[in-house]
């Protein structure tokens, strides 16, 4: 799958590092807005889903974790159709935190900036613009078409910067756990889907309790 640039820039390496954000419960306050699609779309087939056990699929694969979790074939379309026919009309809600904008305009200018997600490219793009950030960022690559590994790799590739040179920020053990088997540094920030102590038993390098924190952390690995 071929990624999109959100702003062009005249080599493959014109800043020496990238900075990888997880987008929903990183940038964007969505937690309860997803609990509230997934377990409607639970509901919808048959099941029902707690805070605890939705925050739970996130600790690996959570595609993977969504068809162990329905357990059938006709479960898994049922919960999919309903996902994919009410996304739009629930992530409409979502917001940015509050701090994001002004951190953004702050860390802009250093490094080659990506997001990874496995939301929806369309629905990220129209929260960006409508905050006026979309420009901010180099790649955004948001797609469920692709694991995490081959998105993060795939950012490398076209960042110029190796995986040394390479930082993810993300809010969820799953994504730890593949940034760190490929070698990239990362930041675990305990605003999103998981807890402070959850991400601690990924051991990730970092861990950030508030933007401030956060972009400080940023300027020393």
């Amino acid at each position: 799958m071929r990624l999109r640039t959100s702003r062009s820039y005249q080599s493959k390496r014109t800043k020496d590092k990238t900075i990888i954000f997880d987008f929903d419960g990183v940038l964007a306050d969505s937690f309860e807005m997803f609990y509230s699609l997934i377990s409607q779309s639970m509901y919808f087939a048959g099941l029902t889903i707690s805070r605890a056990q939705y925050r739970n699929l996130f600790l690996g694969n959570i595609h993977e974790e969504f068809i162990k979790f329905l357990k059938t074939e006709e479960k898994y379309k049922l919960f999919t159709d309903f996902r994919s026919n009410n996304y739009d009309r629930h992530y409409a809600r979502t917001k940015l935190f509050d701090e994001v904008v002004n951190f953004l305009q702050q860390i802009k200018e250093s490094y080659f900036i990506a997001i990874a997600s496995s939301g929806k490219r369309d629905a990220i793009v129209k929260l960006l613009q409508k905050n006026r950030i979309k420009h901010y960022f180099d790649l955004i690559c948001a797609t469920d078409k692709m694991t995490k590994e081959n998105m993060l790799m795939d950012i490398i590739s076209k960042s110029g910067n190796n995986s040394r040179e390479t930082i993810m920020v993300t809010d969820t053990v799953g994504d730890l756990v593949v940034a760190k088997k490929i070698g990239i540094k990362t930041v675990a920030v305990t605003w999103g889907f998981h807890s402070a102590k959850t991400l601690k038993s990924a051991k990730p390098d970092y861990i950030a309790r508030n933007f401030k924190i956060l972009r400080k952390q940023l300027e020393i690995i």
